[in-house]
């Protein structure tokens, strides 16, 4: 790519147009990822573009972050998914869920402390699943209709369904700011589903299988 550097004894700025052909994003190759930037050191400012038109992360984002910000919000981006992993929210809600796969399309706008992010906005999942760490069961997800708000994740109504083709309905809502003082509200409705499937090296005073109704 080409970096461009001027005025360092000035009004030092700079412009850079950059292509990755192995990028990686915590730990998984993308591939061709296309980056514009700028950088103003009288505001601190850095204005970005990022391209990826890869499969499994076909995305194109926004933003900018100043690194002279003064309010602990140094971050902005606007995501448009398409077609893209969801695996990216493991550094999210990984203390709670594990084995996070699926397919998200929809726009998610980022900003704040990009170590307790605020995100904005509405993903349709499809093909998702992960594993409810506390329990270890692993339910998967055919389709669900998710918002991003000021106060948490809104999942909607959605079905699931475990190991053994047992299926819910579940309703609900993750409370959170900034991904910290996570609280649950989920209602949920089945005939049978598993509920528990730990094992002695899970937890030893507390293990093996559930199944229930609800």
């Amino acid at each position: 790519g080409d970096i461009v550097l001027r005025a360092f004894f000035g009004k030092f700025n700079a412009d850079a147009r950059l292509n990755t052909e192995q990028f990686r994003l915590d730990e998984d190759s993308i591939g061709l990822v296309k980056i514009t930037a700028s950088y103003n050191n009288e505001t601190g400012e850095i204005p970005f573009t990022v391209k990826s038109a890869n499969e499994g992360y076909n995305l194109y984002a926004t933003g900018s972050y100043n690194i002279k910000d003064s309010v602990d919000a140094p971050l902005y981006t606007n995501i448009r998914l398409e077609n893209t992993k969801i695996n990216i929210l493991h550094r999210f809600i990984g203390d709670l869920f594990g084995d996070i796969t699926g397919i998200a399309k929809g726009n998610l706008k980022i900003s704040g402390n990009p170590n307790s992010p605020n995100l904005l906005g509405n993903i349709s999942l499809r093909k998702a699943g992960m594993t409810v760490n506390y329990t270890k069961v692993h339910y998967t997800i055919d389709s669900a209709e998710v918002k991003f708000e000021n106060d948490g994740i809104d999942f909607g109504e959605f079905n699931i369904q475990d190991k053994y083709k047992n299926q819910a309905t579940v309703k609900g809502k993750l409370f959170n700011k900034g991904f910290k003082n996570l609280a649950f509200d989920f209602d949920m409705n089945t005939r049978k589903l598993l509920l528990i499937d730990t094992k002695l090296k899970d937890n030893q005073q507390f293990y093996g299988t559930a199944i229930g109704a609800a």
